[in-house]
């Protein structure tokens, strides 16, 4: 499962995309998360900025523009993944009771969305890991929501276990990510990079080996 800060973060969200993509996994999030999205894209972007200079007319238009990009990239990612992204039910009071109370009241319907996938896997024999992929590891509770079958675990470390299992998918995924921005051009040394600040220290090494 995916929370929005990892969805906002462009390079990191195409790459995950692009995961789902080869196969390695099954991106999930709630209605919620996208709210969350839209509501942050501007500011985690950086494409409304206000400047004293700035008339408010130009600035309205800005906003206006930055959020009907958001709402395009959010539809790309619904495209890519189609209607089951969507996980349902997290919101039941009787399912909110079981979130650990170590996490923050904040992020109770992440953790819950979570502990709702769990369930499905279970009840439907699937042999599944439920992964919930933040950037926000400390008010999620780790430890308390492993003990519920999530593991909760930030995009670095994620992307190097699906190195482990399958390296080249994950070499075809990252593959597509690079090729995939040509304007401009998406180069090796930027995808390290990337990779290096959501740290993904392996998968970078791994990048850096290729020809």
């Amino acid at each position: 499962m995916l929370n929005a800060n990892t969805l906002l973060a462009p390079r990191l969200a195409d790459l995950l995309v692009d995961l789902y993509l080869v196969g390695l996994y099954y991106p999930r999030w709630a209605e919620q998360i996208e709210a969350e999205f839209l509501r942050n894209w501007a500011k985690v972007t950086q494409s409304v900025a206000k400047r004293p200079s700035q008339s408010t007319q130009r600035q309205t238009n800005s906003k206006t523009s930055s959020d009907r990009r958001a709402v395009k990239r959010l539809a790309t990612f619904r495209a890519a993944v189609g209607d089951e992204c969507h996980v349902s039910g997290f919101d039941d009071p009787l399912r909110l009771e079981k979130v650990p109370p170590q996490v923050d009241l904040n992020d109770r319907h992440v953790a819950c969305a979570a502990i709702v996938l769990q369930k499905i896997c279970v009840e439907t024999n699937k042999l599944d890991q439920v992964f919930l992929v933040t950037k926000n590891l400390v008010d999620l509770a780790p430890i308390e929501m492993s003990r519920l079958g999530v593991r909760v675990i930030a995009p670095g470390p994620f992307i190097d276990t699906l190195l482990e299992r399958d390296p080249k998918r994950v070499e075809t995924a990252l593959s597509k990510t690079a090729s995939d921005l040509r304007a401009p051009p998406y180069t090796k040394e930027q995808l390290i990079s990337m990779l290096k600040l959501h740290g993904a220290t392996r998968t970078a090494r791994y990048v850096k080996k290729l020809n």
